[in-house]
């Protein structure tokens, strides 16, 4: 039974919890039926009940998507996160959750690639193992003009490589055509930068938010500026190599022409800032070849340190190869060592609690994060 003070995020869980309890007792029979009735019945005889004593905590925050119903990718570095879909596109949905994330602030809220207004066919998707990037695998739908089939589908390969360092998410667009012609199409991305933190992202509503505004400072970089009434001045630039052949705010559009087995890459970068100076003075992050290195040196300094398992089971070592690189993407530096993040895709923070069940469990394979874990909550102690 539920409790008489029933708080409002309890309420939405229960929710979960007795849709989930019916429709896993559905498929056996009458009883299990009526068993699944009897468990939404509590349910909503509870929340009647609490009803009139129970009133929406202050800080609770109303939702409209779930994240169970899509199948989201996410990579996580230092104090950026990124959320996607299975495709590696960011706000396809309106409203959900997908982005790309900097010190709990939303720097891309949209970012989808189409084939002449339409959406790519996905093959596969897959996070690296270590969690370092991810690949993802699509082709062309049928492309139409004039009600005239141009290209069947099938016949161009797309391959997504995505992956963040430092402040700054990378993406390589890998092209080959698969024809034995010579093809000639249009490639788009849309995206769009709305400066939303965690909470807004949620569900919360802010009276008053900064200003937002956006300008094509070249031929191939874009630049969202946010000045935010907490007096930070934040930015999202975006880069593309080579340039495309119609920039806009919002708006990238290539003209791609492959002949027979050719291949052609297209690049680009955002980079999340956090500034008061002028957009020019920012400098560019690293091309993608050496970031993407610098970036694996860096996974491999970091768990350096880490008991190694070896047995004469296949799937066992997997399962533990799998574990700590889990564990080891949610790792962040921060100034008083490393501490485990928890939280994403809602938040990527330190927890008390978390860091120092983590920190105990981890103590016999690698003791450097309990070492931060302590020093980082002696450091950040309440005083009163």
């Amino acid at each position: 039974r539920l409790s008489r003070r029933i708080s409002a995020p309890a309420r939405a869980q229960s929710h979960a919890l007795g849709a989930d309890r019916a429709r896993f007792h559905q498929p056996v029979g009458g009883v299990a039926e009526r068993r699944g009735e009897i468990v939404m019945q509590d349910v909503r005889d509870a929340l009647r009940h609490a009803e009139g004593d129970a009133q929406l905590d202050e800080s609770y925050i109303e939702t409209h998507t779930s994240l169970v119903e899509r199948r989201l990718r996410t990579l996580k570095q230092g104090q950026s996160f990124a959320v996607m879909d299975i495709s590696g596109d960011m706000g396809f949905i309106p409203d959900s959750p997908d982005g790309l994330y900097h010190r709990d602030m939303r720097h891309l809220s949209r970012f989808a690639l189409s084939f002449a207004g339409l959406r790519p066919l996905l093959l596969s998707s897959v996070v690296h193992d270590d969690n370092s990037a991810l690949s993802v695998d699509l082709t062309n739908p049928d492309i139409e003009e004039n009600n005239h089939l141009e290209i069947p589908r099938d016949v161009l390969a797309v391959q997504r490589t995505k992956f963040l360092w430092g402040d700054t998410a990378y993406e390589r667009i890998g092209l080959r055509n698969y024809d034995v012609r010579h093809r000639h199409f249009h490639l788009a991305v849309h995206f769009d930068a709305d400066f939303r933190d965690l909470f807004e992202v949620r569900g919360m509503k802010r009276e008053k938010r900064g200003r937002t505004s956006a300008q094509v400072i070249a031929a191939d970089c874009v630049v969202f500026t946010h000045e935010g009434l907490d007096g930070i001045n934040r930015q999202t630039r975006l880069r593309f190599d080579p340039a495309p052949a119609r920039l806009e705010a919002g708006f990238a559009s290539f003209d791609v022409g492959l002949a027979s087995g050719e291949r052609r890459s297209i690049l680009i970068d955002v980079q999340c800032i956090r500034t008061g100076g002028s957009v020019e003075a920012i400098a560019p992050p690293e091309p993608f070849t050496r970031a993407y290195r610098n970036l694996r040196r860096s996974m491999r300094r970091g768990t350096s340190a880490i008991c190694r398992i070896e047995s004469s089971n296949d799937v066992f070592d997997e399962v533990v190869h799998r574990s700590a690189a889990d564990i080891y993407m949610l790792v962040s530096q921060t100034e008083h060592g490393p501490y485990p993040f928890a939280g994403i895709p809602w938040y990527s923070t330190a927890f008390g609690r978390d860091g120092l069940i983590t920190a105990m469990l981890m103590l016999w394979a690698d003791p450097n994060i309990a070492r931060g874990v302590l020093r980082y909550l002696a450091a950040t102690q309440a005083k009163d």
